[in-house]
C-alpha cells in the first residue's frame, strides 16, 4: 500500500520537494535563534549551525530519495536533458533523426503489408478455426485447392465429428444486362450455409434458406455492398427488384456488408443447387472445426475419408487431401515477396542505426570535457551511460513518430503492394480495417525503442574507464583517449559495408533476373495487340451454330475497322490471361501416354496465328473451309512435335484430344509461354472454333486484335463492333498485350524496385559512414597530421594515408560481406530466373561500387587534412 502512495506522491513531487527543503530551513533557522540567544555573533551563529547541519544538498537528496519512485523521476529529468541536448545541436538532430525515420519508416510500411495480409485476423467468425482443402497429386503434377462434386460435398456435410459446419461454393461470371450498360460480373454459387458458417448477414435483406433451393429454383440473388452502391445508388428499393443475369431474372433478396466480397471479388451471389451428378468436380468447400477438434487431429483424419469415398466412387487413389487455414491459402502468394523485403528492410534498419551509433561516438567524442566533469563531480559509469541511452531512445521515439507519418502519407501506395489475386478458385484478401491500425504502431515504436537501445549501446559503452577525466585536460590528451571511441566506428562502418553490400547484391541479382525475363522469347509478338474478352451466356446462344454466327460477325466487323491489320479468337488459354484447359491425349498408333503428360487444349479462330504471330514451323494454318462440315484438323505446337515425332511426321498424323472423332494434323506451330515467363513452353494443341468438341470452349472468347498503332486507340471501335451484333453483350478485361506480360512480371519488378531502392538508400547511409570515420580521424589526429607536415611529409602523403584509412575499414566489411552474401544467396534463389545467386559479374559490381563510394567518401574527408595548418596545429598543442 506504501509503493502505492509513493507512486500518487511522484505526481506532486514538487510540493514534497518544497516541503523537505522548508523543514531544512526550518531546522537550521532554529539552531541559528538558538546560537544567537547564546550571545555568538549572527553571520558566525549561521556558520557554525550549517557545519552542524551538513551538506544540506546531500540532505534533501537523501531525504527526496526516501520517498521512493525517484528512478521515475530520474528518467523523466534525462528525458528533459535529452531534450534540450537535441534542440542545441539541431543539425546533429535532423540527421540522426532523417536516418532513423527512413529506416524505421521502411520497416513500418512492410510491416503494415505484413500485418494486412498474414497477421490481421480475417473478418470473420472465429476465422482461425475456418480451413479450406487443399489437393495434391504428384502424379498429375498438381497441388491446389481441392475440388468436389455435388454428392461429395453432401458426404463432408455429415462429417460432424470433425466439422462443425461446411459450406460449398463455386465461382461463376455473368452478364448483367437490362438496366443500362452491359457489364460482366464475377460471382460465385454457395451454399445457404456459407454466410452462417463465416459469421455474416446481409446488411439489407435476408441470405440464403434451403427453401431457395427446392425444385431447383434458384432464382433469387444476393449484391455485394459495392455493387448495390455503384449500380443502384444505395437504394433500398433494390429488395424484391428483378435483374437479369445470363438472360435469366433473379430477385434481389439482400446486400453484404462493405468489404465482403468471398471468394474472389465476387459482386453477386445465388443458390448452390446441388445435383446427384458426380462427373463433374466444380465445388470448394470451406469448413469449420467442430468444438475441441484440432488441426492436427482433421489433418490425420481427412485424407483418410477422402480416400474411403474415392474407393466408394471408384475413382483411382492418387491425390492427397487436407485441411489447410483459409488464412494460410489466402497468404500462400505473398507470403516468399514479403519474406523477402522484411529481411531488406531490417538490413536498412541495421545500417541506419550503425550510422547513428557513429554520429553518437562522434557526439560524445565531442562532448568529451562535459562528461570528464560529471565524472570529476560523482557521477557513476552507470549514470552516464544511462543518460547517453536516454538521448539515443529519445532518437529513436522521434524517428518513430516521422516512420509513422510516412506510413501514413504513403498509405494508399502501400495498398498496392497487396496484389488481387486473379487465379479461378483462388481467394481474395480481405483488406477491411484502418490500413495504420494499432499493430503498425506498436510495432513502429517497438522498433524505435530497441533501434534506440541498439545504436545507444557503441557511445554508452565508450564511456567505460577513466579516460574521460582526460577531457579535462584539454587537447594535448586528445590522442590518449581516441582508439576505443575509432574502434568502434570503425567496427560500425564496416558492418554497414557488408550489409550495404548483400543489399546490393540482391538488388543487383534481382535486376539481372528483371532483364533475363525482358528478354524471354514469348512465343509470339506481343506489341499493337490488343485482347478483349467475352462471354456468351448458354441461354442467349443455346448451340454451337449461334455461337459460330455471332463468333464470324464479330470477326468480320473487326477486320473492317481502320488500323486493324489481323485479328482472330481464342477460347480459354490466353497467354498470360487465362487459365486453359489442360489434359490428357493420345496419338493413334501409339502407347497409352502416362497420365502426367498433359497439353493445353486450345480452340481457335483461322486467324488467330497471323494475328499473334506465332510462327508457323511447317504444314498450314486453319482456313474458313475447317468448319464443322469438315473433318476435324488440328495444329499441334513444336514441342508436341519434338515428343512424339522426333524424327518429323506429324503432319497427317492422327490424335485424340477430347475423345471421337480423331483429328487429323494439318500443321506444327511454335511453342508459346501459356503459363507465364518462368514456365517452360507448354505442350499445345491447337483445334479450330467452328470445329470445339465442346460447347463451353466456344462460350469463352478473347478477341485479339492486331493494330498498326497504339492498340488501346482501337478497343472503343472493337467494343461498338461488338454490341454492333448484339447490343447486351458486354466486353470485359480490355487490355494490350504488352500491359498482360508486365503484369505477369509484376511481382519480380516490384522486389527489384523495392530492393534496389533500400540498396541505394543503403550505400548513401555507408558512405556517410565512411566519411564520418574518416572526417573525424582527422580531427583527432589534426596534432599529428601538423606536426608531420611541420616535419616534411608531403600533401599528397597525408592525403593518401587518410584515404588509405577509410579503404581498410571498407575492404574488411568487403570481406564479411562477401561471407554473409553466400548465406543470403540461398534465400534469394528461388526469385531469380536464369542467374545464379554466386554471379560473379555482379559480386564484381558490387564490390567496385562499394570501393569507388569509399574512395569518393574517404577523398572528400581527407582533403580537410591538407588543410591543416602545421603552425595552428602546433600552437594549439
Amino acid at each position: 500500500m506504501r509503493s502505492i502512495f509513493d507512486l500518487l506522491n511522484v505526481f506532486r513531487r514538487r510540493r514534497l520537494y518544497d516541503d523537505i527543503s522548508e523543514e531544512i530551513r526550518t531546522h537550521l533557522a532554529e539552531r541559528v535563534e538558538l546560537l544567537t540567544a547564546s550571545g555568538m555573533d549572527p553571520k558566525e551563529a549561521e556558520e557554525r549551525a550549517r557545519r552542524e547541519f551538513g551538506n544540506v544538498t546531500l540532505i534533501e537528496e537523501k531525504s527526496r530519495a526516501a520517498w521512493g519512485w525517484t528512478w521515475l523521476e530520474r528518467i523523466a529529468q534525462d528525458v528533459r536533458y535529452a531534450l534540450r541536448s537535441l534542440r542545441r545541436s539541431p543539425t546533429f538532430a535532423v540527421a540522426a533523426v532523417a536516418s532513423l525515420a527512413l529506416g524505421i519508416g521502411a520497416n513500418s510500411a512492410v510491416f503494415t503489408v505484413v500485418n494486412a495480409v498474414l497477421l490481421r485476423p480475417l473478418p470473420y467468425r472465429d476465422a482461425d478455426r475456418l480451413v479450406t482443402f487443399w489437393e495434391t497429386s504428384r502424379e498429375m503434377g498438381f497441388s491446389g485447392l481441392s475440388a468436389v462434386c455435388d454428392p461429395d460435398f453432401v458426404e463432408w456435410r455429415r462429417q460432424k465429428q470433425l466439422f462443425s459446419e461446411v459450406a460449398a461454393f463455386r465461382g461463376k461470371t455473368s452478364n448483367f444486362t437490362g438496366a443500362g450498360i452491359p457489364e460482366r460480373l464475377i460471382g460465385s454459387e454457395v451454399s445457404p450455409s456459407l454466410f452462417p458458417l463465416l459469421g455474416l448477414s446481409p446488411i439489407l435483406g435476408r441470405g440464403f434458406v434451403e427453401d431457395d433451393l427446392r425444385g431447383g429454383r434458384g432464382g433469387v440473388v444476393v449484391l455485394s455492398h459495392a455493387f448495390w452502391v455503384r449500380r443502384f445508388n444505395s437504394s433500398s428499393s433494390v429488395l424484391g427488384q428483378a435483374i437479369t443475369l445470363d438472360e435469366q431474372a433473379f430477385t434481389v433478396i439482400g446486400v453484404m456488408p462493405e468489404e465482403f466480397d468471398f471468394p474472389n471479388r465476387a459482386a453477386f451471389w445465388t443458390p448452390l443447387v446441388l445435383s446427384g451428378d458426380c462427373s463433374n468436380s466444380f465445388d470448394q468447400m470451406l469448413a469449420r472445426l467442430g468444438p475441441g477438434v484440432t488441426l492436427d487431429r482433421a489433418r490425420v483424419e481427412v485424407p483418410d475419408f477422402a480416400s474411403r469415398l474415392d474407393r466408394e466412387r471408384g475413382r483411382p487413389g492418387n491425390r492427397a487431401i487436407a485441411p489447410m487455414p483459409l488464412r494460410d491459402v489466402i497468404a500462400s502468394r505473398m507470403a516468399p515477396t514479403l519474406l523477402l523485403l522484411s529481411g531488406a528492410v531490417g538490413l536498412v534498419l541495421i545500417i541506419a542505426c550503425a550510422n547513428v551509433a557513429n554520429l553518437l561516438l562522434a557526439r560524445t567524442a565531442a562532448r568529451r570535457q562535459e562528461l570528464g566533469m560529471r565524472r570529476a563531480l560523482g557521477a557513476t559509469t552507470l549514470r552516464l551511460a544511462t543518460q547517453l541511452l536516454t538521448e539515443s531512445v529519445c532518437l529513436g521515439v522521434l524517428g518513430g513518430l516521422v516512420g509513422v507519418g510516412l506510413v501514413y502519407v504513403l498509405r494508399k501506395p502501400l495498398i498496392a503492394l497487396v496484389p488481387e489475386s486473379t487465379t479461378p478458385g483462388s481467394f481474395s484478401l480481405p483488406l477491411g480495417g484502418p490500413l495504420l491500425d494499432w499493430r503498425v504502431v506498436g510495432f513502429t515504436f517497438c522498433v524505435a525503442f530497441a533501434a534506440g537501445l541498439f545504436f545507444g549501446l557503441a557511445p554508452a559503452l565508450s564511456t567505460a574507464g577513466s579516460h574521460l577525466v582526460y577531457g579535462l585536460k584539454g587537447s594535448a590528451a586528445r590522442l590518449g583517449g581516441k582508439s576505443r571511441s575509432y574502434g568502434l566506428r570503425g567496427i560500425l562502418v564496416a558492418s554497414e559495408v557488408a550489409l550495404t553490400m548483400v543489399l546490393l547484391l540482391a538488388a543487383g541479382l534481382l535486376l539481372k533476373s528483371l532483364i533475363q525475363l525482358n528478354n524471354i522469347s514469348h512465343g509470339f509478338e506481343p506489341q499493337r495487340l490488343l485482347t478483349q474478352n467475352l462471354e456468351l451466356p448458354d441461354t442467349r446462344y443455346p448451340d454451337s451454330a449461334a455461337r459460330i454466327r455471332f463468333h464470324d460477325s464479330v470477326l468480320d466487323r473487326v477486320l473492317a475497322l481502320p488500323g486493324v491489320s489481323a485479328a482472330g479468337t481464342i477460347g480459354f488459354g490466353l497467354p498470360y490471361g487465362g487459365s486453359g484447359i489442360r489434359g490428357d491425349f493420345s496419338v493413334e498408333g501409339q502407347a497409352p501416354l502416362p497420365g502426367n503428360i498433359m497439353v493445353a487444349k486450345l480452340v481457335v479462330s483461322p486467324g488467330y496465328f497471323r494475328a499473334m504471330q506465332i510462327p508457323l514451323v511447317h504444314g498450314r494454318s486453319f482456313e474458313a473451309i475447317d468448319d464443322s462440315h469438315a473433318p476435324p484438323v488440328a495444329v499441334i505446337s513444336e514441342s508436341v512435335e519434338r515428343r512424339f515425332w522426333p524424327a518429323g511426321g506429324a503432319i497427317g498424323a492422327r490424335i485424340d484430344v477430347f475423345g471421337a472423332p480423331l483429328c487429323t494434323v494439318v500443321g506444327v506451330a511454335g511453342n508459346v509461354k501459356e503459363m507465364g515467363l518462368t514456365a517452360a513452353p507448354e505442350m499445345a494443341v491447337y483445334l479450330p472454333y467452328a470445329q470445339s468438341p465442346r460447347p463451353f470452349l466456344q462460350s469463352f472468347m478473347t478477341i485479339v486484335v492486331r493494330t498498326d498503332g497504339d492498340p488501346m486507340r482501337v478497343s472503343n471501335s472493337i467494343r461498338k463492333a461488338v454490341q454492333s451484333v448484339d447490343s447486351e453483350m458486354p466486353v470485359f478485361d480490355v487490355a494490350s498485350m504488352e500491359q498482360l506480360v508486365a503484369k505477369s512480371k509484376s511481382e519480380p519488378r516490384l522486389n527489384t524496385a523495392v530492393v534496389t531502392s533500400f540498396g541505394v538508400l543503403a550505400i548513401l547511409l555507408a558512405t556517410v559512414g565512411i566519411y564520418g570515420v574518416v572526417a573525424y580521424s582527422v580531427a583527432q589526429r589534426s596534432s599529428e597530421i601538423g606536426i608531420r607536415i611541420a616535419l616534411g611529409a608531403q600533401y599528397g602523403e597525408v592525403l593518401r594515408m587518410m584515404v588509405l584509412q577509410g579503404l581498410r575499414v571498407t575492404v574488411c566489411g568487403l570481406a564479411v560481406g562477401m561471407l554473409a552474401t553466400l548465406a543470403a544467396g540461398k534465400a534469394l534463389a528461388s526469385h531469380l530466373y536464369q542467374v545464379k545467386a554466386d554471379d560473379p559479374a555482379a559480386i564484381a559490381a558490387v564490390v567496385a561500387l562499394l570501393l569507388a563510394s569509399s574512395l569518393i567518401a574517404s577523398y572528400a574527408a581527407a582533403r580537410r587534412a591538407v588543410r591543416i595548418d602545421p603552425v595552428t596545429a602546433l600552437r594549439a598543442e
